[in-house]
């Protein structure tokens, strides 16, 4: 008896659930893209004439097929016959990209966000290519401070061309109005903030943050705790807030651990110089 089935990512587990019979695959065909494509698709998929129908193996192999970006939806129809089957590969091809544009950018002019993407009229231009623009963009904005910039897209599709809008709310840029600390009972607030390079905004201060430059500042204070005797201190975790237009608030949460101290001690083998002058010079006394 003739069955059919389309198989996609979001239901092949239900096939996957149940028992089925080992069917040859007879023939693999492919619909929606040229017959050039075909070869690409077998070997993603990792399939053959002559293979057994393995579920788990095209599973795997449709993850790797999306992973390439070239296709927006894949879809594999099965006509069995006894103990063979054949397979139809129905795909729908990413549109080429026919033009792309920015609206709302005030702090960047369009030819530089166009640098920063490096699109090319003609490419094949899908979800992923679209994401990882905007991820790139709103870098761009988080690093002039502009860390509350949202960009939206929207698309139109003829005839197998994209044309690609990005529009950008850039929002005030954002100062750092205060650093707290919680949970630090031995060294205050001042001392710890001395050690950072994030500053809070002051009239001689712009108070910039940078992500990069805030990390490295969290190892400093965990670093700062250990050179004061409170080898176990860490970070435990750091909230941002924006309590304002423009501002941020960044809470960090320290675990002191205790303070240890060097007891009683000696030197060895000392011919040169006296114990007592060895103590001097060290940074234990």
């Amino acid at each position: 008896m003739k069955k059919i089935f389309f198989i996609t990512l979001i239901f092949l587990t239900l096939f996957l659930s149940n028992k089925v019979c080992a069917y040859t695959i007879k023939s693999i065909t492919v619909e929606g893209t040229s017959e050039n494509d075909l070869q690409l698709i077998k070997r993603n998929l990792g399939i053959k004439e002559g293979d057994v129908l393995n579920f788990e193996k095209i599973k795997y192999g449709l993850g790797k097929l999306y992973r390439l970006d070239l296709f927006d939806n894949i879809k594999i129809s099965t006509d069995t016959l006894d103990d063979s089957i054949n397979l139809k590969i129905i795909v729908q091809k990413r549109p080429r990209l026919k033009d792309f544009s920015f609206e709302g950018n005030n702090e960047f002019n369009s030819q530089t966000l166009k640098d920063s993407i490096k699109w090319t009229t003609g490419e094949l231009t899908g979800k992923k290519k679209i994401f990882n623009a905007k991820s790139k963009i709103l870098q761009m904005y988080h690093k002039e401070g502009y860390l509350q910039a949202q960009i939206k897209d929207s698309s139109i599709i003829i005839d197998d061309q994209i044309e690609v809008i990005f529009k950008i709310t850039e929002n005030e840029k954002v100062r750092v109005k205060k650093i707290i600390f919680n949970y630090n009972n031995n060294l205050d607030d001042d001392k710890l903030k001395g050690v950072m390079n994030t500053k809070e905004k002051k009239w001689f201060r712009s108070g910039k943050f940078e992500e990069e430059t805030f990390k490295e500042d969290l190892e400093k204070i965990e670093e700062f705790y250990k050179n004061n005797g409170f080898a176990d201190a860490s970070v435990l975790s750091y909230d941002i807030n924006y309590p304002g237009k423009g501002e941020m608030e960044i809470i960090i949460n320290i675990s002191e651990g205790k303070k240890y101290y060097f007891g009683n001690y000696s030197f060895q083998c000392v011919t040169i110089f006296t114990e007592d002058s060895l103590k001097r010079s060290s940074d234990l006394v």
